[in-house]
C-alpha cells in the first residue's frame, strides 16, 4: 500500500510538473510572437 502510495503521489507530481512545463512554454511561445509582431 505505502509503495503504491507513494507511486501514485510521484504521478500526479509528475502530472502537475509537466502541466506547468507546457503552460510555461505557452506562455513564452505567445510573448515571443508578441515581441515578434511588435518588432516588424
Amino acid at each position: 500500500m505505502v509503495a503504491a502510495g507513494s507511486l501514485t503521489s510521484s504521478i500526479i507530481e509528475w502530472r502537475v510538473i509537466f502541466f506547468s512545463m507546457a503552460v510555461f512554454g505557452i506562455v513564452i511561445a505567445a510573448l515571443t510572437l508578441l515581441f515578434v509582431e511588435k518588432s516588424k
